[in-house]
Formats: C-alpha cells, structure tokens, sequence
C-alpha cells in the first residue's frame, strides 16, 4: 500500500538547482522562507515556472518523495507568481476553491469509510 502524497503550500523564490555546462538551466526549485529548497519535477505546471527564475512565488504543490540528494520532490499543481515589494498576488490558474472541495470530499469519504467499518 502507497503512502497518500501529501499536498501543501509552499512560498519562497524560485532558484537553478541543477545547469548545463554552457549555463541553461537543467532543474529548478524553490528555496522557501525557512532556507529550505525543494526540487520541482517538470511536469505540467512545473514547466512553466522556468520563465519565473529568481521570482517570488507561491505554490500549492504534492510531495512526490526525495531525489538523491535528499531535496524533496514536488510536482506543481498551482502557483501564484507574487509581486515583488508588495503583499499584493498576481492571479496565475489558482485552483484554491478546486484543492479545497477536493480535500473536504475526501475527508467526509474517509469518515464515512469509518463509519462503516
């Protein structure tokens, strides 16, 4: 049995972590507030992110596990790009409403699964 990925929100600044000899950037990351940084998988939102290196964002993201490193991987499932010098956000495809419904639904499966049993 798979342990359930775990969805979490995470703010820092989107750093290289990984380039090629010439300079291109191979892997990126967040490095969040704390000094901790994540690498992020490229798939789907993920990719899109290359365009925001050294910006300021927030991510709702899954922990997908830990690369050999020992950074833990996270795979996009949205972002907000945040304006530089000011608290104010910059709407980019946020699915808050969608993540929440999606994580109450499974929560009232999840007590009606125990409540069966």
């Amino acid at each position: 049995m798979s342990k359930a990925k775990e969805i979490v929100r995470l703010t820092g600044v989107i750093t290289v972590t990984e380039s090629d000899r010439k300079g291109k950037p191979l892997e990126i990351g967040i490095e969040t507030d704390d000094f901790l940084t994540y690498v992020i998988t490229c798939k789907r939102k993920g990719r899109e992110l290359f365009k925001h290196i050294s910006k300021r964002v927030s991510i709702t993201c899954k922990i997908e596990g830990k690369n050999y490193f020992g950074n833990a991987l996270i795979s996009v499932i949205d972002y907000l790009l945040l304006k530089e010098g000011n608290s104010s956000v910059y709407r980019m495809n946020i699915q808050d409403n969608h993540i929440k419904n999606q994580i109450e639904n499974k929560k009232e499966m999840d007590h009606e699964r125990k409540k069966r049993v």
